[in-house]
């Protein structure tokens, strides 16, 4: 009698407070799985931030190796070359005059001489020409 007596009043404590529990159980089990979902979408956002840099930045490398290749096919160019030659080395086409402008003073008046005439003068005179 006494083990009935004992069971009716547990029944009548974890009844009361039963659907408490269960009330929170419920409530933690949402909470879980609403921070699995957040977790969730959280990475999928930043998966698609990282896809659209990867995508802008083959974008910029496409328009990257397009510049580069028009450059190759350029410094390939006949209009390169003689470019380069009259600027590196110095070249002159036929019948062109070469010019030889001082860079310190814009004042003094620059000569100019023809390149068949320059290539005449010794060395030595060339360059004290050239510096003075």
């Amino acid at each position: 009698m006494e083990k009935d007596v004992r069971w009716k009043r547990l029944k009548i404590i974890l009844g009361s407070y039963s659907s408490y529990f269960s009330n929170i159980i419920i409530f933690l089990v949402i909470v879980y799985f609403l921070f699995i979902v957040g977790k969730a979408l959280y990475q999928s956002y930043q998966d698609q931030k990282s896809i659209l840099e990867k995508k802008n930045e083959i974008v910029s490398l496409r328009a990257q190796v397009i510049y580069l290749e028009n450059q190759n096919l350029y410094y390939q160019t006949q209009s390169y070359k003689e470019k380069e030659a009259r600027k590196k080395l110095g070249m002159v086409k036929p019948g062109e005059t070469a010019v030889a402008l001082d860079r310190v003073s814009s004042d003094s008046q620059t000569v100019t001489v023809p390149a068949e005439k320059k290539l005449d003068l010794p060395n030595y005179i060339r360059w004290w020409n050239y510096f003075f």
